[in-house]
């Protein structure tokens, strides 16, 4: 919880907070082109989150107020998203720090997937700012400027946390990456993937979740399915992870003898491992599973 607060949480936030302070600074100053550079830095980990979770937050707000939704029409919806998701996405990780410090958020599908994704999108754009603050003030003191920062003040308030940021994440994804068994490239790929649609729905908070639901997320493909239960027995989660409750709607279209297949295989781990189906299944159903 501790690690979470202050190695996630914080340095997130912090590293947000320090880009509108140097944005502020080169405003001030004449160096246009270090100020477009820097600003660039800010827009792209921004635009990003706005890219990778438009589909969640559109789908939000469209579907039927029954299955979780607001029931608006589509393009009220596209207009609500591009007026709000960039405030939206950059204030998101100072929401995370004082509403939910030290564990993930209690809304999985859009907030949990942007507390996924923002401290990973925010380390590399911080790493980017610090070569750039560094750059700055070697060719200040060539130029025979006045800086506004030591070298070694740069050390500590900039590389210090860039770099924690960095080795800490790189290690958190590994370890997440494990749990669901698939190697560190692969799990950012279905990091990137999953909230555009184009893999497992979810799939990318099964390594960090008790529970994970796919009610209201429509039907999964054979391919999805397959790929969702092996994650289960194939990874560090059989037996040692922390998921152990998966929900499933009718809308899924679930292979009831296919999953049982796959789950059969977590009986070597003794894990107690629960599956509900939110829905009533018929003589049939029940007999394959």
């Amino acid at each position: 919880a501790l690690e979470t607060f202050f190695l996630i949480r914080l340095l997130t936030a912090y590293d947000v907070g320090t880009d509108v302070v140097l944005l502020y600074i080169l405003s001030q100053t004449t160096d246009k082109w270090w100020l477009f550079i820097a600003s660039c830095n800010v827009m792209i980990p921004v635009l990003l989150k706005a890219i990778l979770c438009s589909r969640i937050f559109i789908n939000k707000l469209t579907r039927p107020r029954q299955t979780g939704g607001q029931e608006l029409p589509k393009p009220l919806a596209v207009f609500i998203y591009t007026l709000c998701i960039g405030p939206f996405v950059f204030a998101v990780d100072f929401y995370f720090l004082f509403a939910c410090p030290f564990a993930p958020p209690a809304e999985a599908e859009l907030m949990g997937t942007l507390e996924k994704i923002s401290p990973f999108v925010e380390t590399f754009e911080s790493i980017a700012q610090t070569v750039l603050t560094t750059y700055m003030h070697f060719r200040e003191k060539e130029l025979g400027r006045e800086v506004v920062l030591t070298f070694e003040e740069i050390l500590l308030f900039a590389w210090l946390p860039a770099g924690l940021g960095f080795c800490k994440k790189m290690l958190q994804l590994k370890s997440e990456a494990e749990l669901v068994g698939l190697n560190l490239f692969a799990y950012v790929r279905e990091l990137i993937l999953c909230p555009l649609g184009w893999s497992v729905p979810n799939l990318h908070l099964m390594s960090t979740r008790k529970e994970v639901s796919f009610c209201k997320l429509g039907k999964l493909t054979k391919e999805q399915q397959k790929k969702l239960f092996k994650s289960c027995v194939s990874g560090k989660n059989a037996g040692l992870g922390k998921l152990h409750r998966l929900i499933f709607d009718e809308g899924n279209q679930l292979n009831l003898y296919k999953a049982a297949e796959q789950l059969n295989l977590l009986a070597q781990t003794k894990q107690v491992f629960k599956v509900h189906f939110d829905w009533r299944l018929t003589v049939k159903e029940r007999a394959d599973f």
